[in-house]
């Protein structure tokens, strides 16, 4: 009867942690999931700009490709560079 009981109580545990996970994440869509969609949508509309299909069906870079020298988030050799 014990071993009844420890496994009674081992999958009462584990549903306890499952459901406060569950209610865990929904509070953390609900609080974030405007910024997400912002965020998630930004960076679709970026990766449809950047990438464009070829006549062939094949993919490549519209936006001249590499990196985009206007970026101002730095990186690493920035420091090293001087304007003429």
């Amino acid at each position: 009867m014990k071993v009844r009981k420890r496994r009674a109580q081992g999958m009462t545990e584990y549903i306890i942690i499952v459901v406060l996970v569950g209610i865990g994440l929904i509070a953390a869509v609900k609080l974030f999931g405007l910024e997400l969609k912002t965020i998630i949508t930004g960076s679709e509309k970026a990766v449809k700009n950047k990438v464009e299909p070829d006549a062939d069906g094949g993919f490549s870079s519209g936006g001249g490709g590499g990196r985009n020298n206007d970026d101002d988030r730095g990186g690493a050799g920035d420091e090293d560079e001087e304007e003429s």
